[in-house]
């Protein structure tokens, strides 16, 4: 068996049991092509992480297009601010050149004690060593745009995380009337 084969594929839903039950990991990954529930993941993962203290002085978020190295090692680096630990957001990390993916492995080799990472991109090359450490020593979360067969149960799945309760008809022609993409039909919804 390879090791693909034998790591663990984790979902969203995994993350949330895993940290209801108070368990953390260092680091969290969340890649793929459909950006509406990777977004609405690492938005409840934020809030879930954030430190309950100074978390204005404890949460910090980079961006893939601006990303400065140094700032970001800084950062990652220090200790929290009357916190037990701090929160750093890489968005887009996508857009990372293989020179900064190549200096970030070191972060993810021997990671701060005090630090939580959130990693968030798009189609990211997984083959890059600095991701597939990510993956291999955190929380890897894999975001598929459903195939159209899959579309009614994520509505019905949605409307019951927000209460509601669709008829599998219902959802059935909100399908064909909407569409597949996820941020749409949860808009309708």
């Amino acid at each position: 068996m390879s090791k693909s084969q034998t790591r663990r594929r984790w979902s969203a839903a995994d993350l949330r049991k895993e940290l209801d039950n108070g368990k953390r990991s260092p680091f969290y990954f969340l890649y793929g092509d459909e950006d509406f529930e990777r977004d609405t993941t690492c938005t409840w993962l934020k809030e879930a992480l954030a430190p309950t203290v100074a978390p204005e002085f404890n949460v910090d978020v980079f961006h893939g297009d601006t990303f400065v190295l140094e700032d970001f090692l800084k950062i990652y680096q220090s200790y929290p601010m009357m916190a037990p630990h701090r929160l750093v957001v890489l968005r887009g990390c996508e857009k990372f050149s293989i020179g900064t993916c190549k200096e970030l492995e070191s972060i993810v080799e021997s990671p701060a004690d005090t630090t939580l990472l959130i990693a968030v991109g798009g189609k990211v090359d997984k083959r890059r060593k600095f991701f597939e450490q990510l993956a291999r020593k955190g929380r890897a979360v894999e975001f598929r745009v459903p195939y159209d067969n899959q579309l009614p149960q994520w509505i019905q799945g949605y409307a019951s995380r927000q209460a509601l309760r669709i008829d599998p008809d219902a959802a059935d022609l909100l399908r064909l009337y909407v569409g597949s993409n996820l941020r749409e039909l949860a808009g309708e919804i």
